[in-house]
């Protein structure tokens, strides 16, 4: 969209883009218009491959990937399990869990659920309660 920016990127977490759908390591970008949850992983589950996802994971985090707001759109089209979703469209918001932290809400038609990092908690929370009306206990 024209005049879009991005905010901020939260890179390499985990979460699902469907009930039923795989886990998938998205870099989740807030724009001052839309929420962009852009695949880098997908894992399809079994225990010796959990470790390996993990692995995958902090090797993610360590790599920065910059982006561009047309390119997230292509990358969206292109990827599969990657989701572009306006702000208007989501829906039921929270940000719950008692040991680590975890954003769920209806968007797309779907249910989605992201991780957050301990390290992550607190700036992901101000912008999931700003930009997503998100409930957070």
């Amino acid at each position: 969209m024209q005049g879009e920016r991005i905010l901020v990127v939260f890179s390499a977490l985990q979460g699902r883009g469907g009930t039923f759908s795989d886990a998938f390591l998205y870099d989740v970008v807030f724009t001052d218009r839309r929420l962009f949850l852009i695949a880098l992983v997908r894992w399809g589950g079994g225990l010796v491959s959990a470790a390996v996802f993990q692995a995958m994971q902090l090797d993610l985090r360590k790599k920065a990937r910059s982006y561009e707001v047309g390119g997230l759109e292509s990358l969206v089209a292109a990827g599969k399990g990657s989701l572009s979703i306006p702000y208007a469209d989501v829906h039921k918001a929270k940000i719950r869990g008692m040991l680590g932290k975890d954003l769920y809400f209806k968007g797309g038609g779907r249910w989605v659920t992201v991780s957050i990092p301990k390290a992550d908690q607190e700036s992901f929370s101000q912008y999931a309660r700003q930009w997503l009306r998100a409930d957070v206990r």
